[in-house]
């Protein structure tokens, strides 16, 4: 099919011209042959069938013929074509609707009978360059989505296969810590434990981004507290705030309730609260309260803050890999990236911003229309 070949640079680029007067076409060949193929037909029909067998890159085309006229043809043409297809017009009318009309109809160029030959010679190769380019853009994005799609293999293959070991070292280091008598050992066992836990977490939040992206993961709503889904998020993260001696508080009623994955938005909860810990030598706040249309969720920190240049990017996937100024906030870029996947599938929104007396507020936003699809 004509669109479906990319040209390299080396390859002749093919011209289709369509028009019922014999003198015009053969004149054109002329004009052009040394440079590209030129395929002929005599009216908007042949061209089609020719356009429907061969890889054409440009046509060129008469605007009045008999049966169908040239702009009824650009728009079967432009139609039927995959991607760029110039089409030029070949026309012995000069008024401004005549142009506006072939504007409408789709065509890219117009030249007016009698051609001119450079004049045609240098519009034809500027529209082929650029069809060479829109061709090798469109290779690319092939090849970009046929490597991301290997990565995403790769990375369910890897999670799959890190977290059977990874649930067994826990296994076993929670008996180690159970059963240890010397200090020392059971520092040891606890930080290993810890270590495990976390490698634990970024494969299971791999899989989740995936997962969530990919449109295969079920959204369960269930009308719930998020008051609750906080308190649990902040247990499973305090002894990370232990360890850094970060107090980490909660408030919320349990009165307020809505359609919420529990997990999933407990996992989400749990990133900003260990990303606020890990980056506070003070303390984090953590509160749920009633919005119009849902509930807002905050989490906030004594931390140094987000740079202003690096908040628009913060919430895209590796966006906070960017964030780097000196002691600024680094990570691998998933987390808060995960914690905007999630928000939006309670309809929701997440954002930051400073912190009045310093550091960052980080704002999830759940809806009470809740749906669990991803925009």
């Amino acid at each position: 099919m004509s669109s479906a070949t990319a040209l390299t640079q080396s390859e002749q680029a093919t011209v289709l011209v369509i028009d019922d007067d014999d003198g015009m076409r053969r004149l054109a060949g002329r004009m052009l042959s040394a440079s590209y193929r030129v395929l002929e037909a005599d009216g908007v029909a042949a061209g089609l069938a020719l356009f429907a067998r061969e890889a054409v890159d440009l046509v060129l085309m008469d605007v009045t013929m008999p049966g169908i006229n040239g702009l009824d043809g650009c728009r079967a043409l432009k139609a039927a074509a995959k991607g760029f297809l110039p089409v030029l017009l070949l026309t012995g009318l000069g008024g401004q609707e005549d142009v506006l009309a072939g504007l409408e109809a789709g065509a890219d160029d117009f030249l007016t009978k009698p051609v001119n030959r450079k004049e045609l010679q240098l519009r034809v190769a500027t529209f082929v360059k650029l069809r060479r380019q829109e061709l090798q853009i469109a290779g690319h994005v092939l090849e970009l989505r046929r490597l991301v799609s290997l990565k995403d293999d790769m990375v369910g293959v890897l999670v799959h296969d890190l977290r059977n070991p990874l649930a067994a070292v826990l296994s076993i280091f929670k008996v180690l810590e159970e059963t240890a008598i010397d200090p020392e050992m059971k520092e040891d066992v606890r930080v290993g434990l810890s270590a495990a836990r976390r490698v634990l977490e970024r494969a299971d939040d791999l899989l989740l981004v995936q997962l969530l992206e990919e449109g295969k993961l079920v959204v369960a709503l269930e009308t719930s507290s998020p008051a609750a889904v906080l308190r649990a998020a902040v247990e499973t993260m305090q002894p990370m705030a232990d360890d850094r001696r970060v107090e980490v508080s909660v408030k919320g009623s349990d009165d307020l309730s809505l359609p919420i994955d529990k997990k999933l938005l407990r996992r989400a909860v749990e990133n900003l609260v260990g990303n606020a810990v890990k980056y506070t030598s003070r303390s984090v706040d953590v509160a749920v309260m009633a919005v119009e249309g849902g509930a807002e969720i905050t989490v906030a920190d004594r931390g140094r803050g987000i740079p202003a240049a690096h908040k628009s990017t913060l919430f895209e996937k590796y966006g906070s890999v960017e964030a780097r100024e000196g002691n600024a906030r680094r990570g691998v870029g998933l987390g808060l990236y995960m914690v905007r996947l999630v928000a939006a599938a309670h309809q929701g929104s997440v954002a930051v911003e400073d912190r009045e007396g310093g550091g960052s507020v980080f704002r999830l936003r759940i809806s009470t229309a809740s749906g669990g699809s991803l925009p």
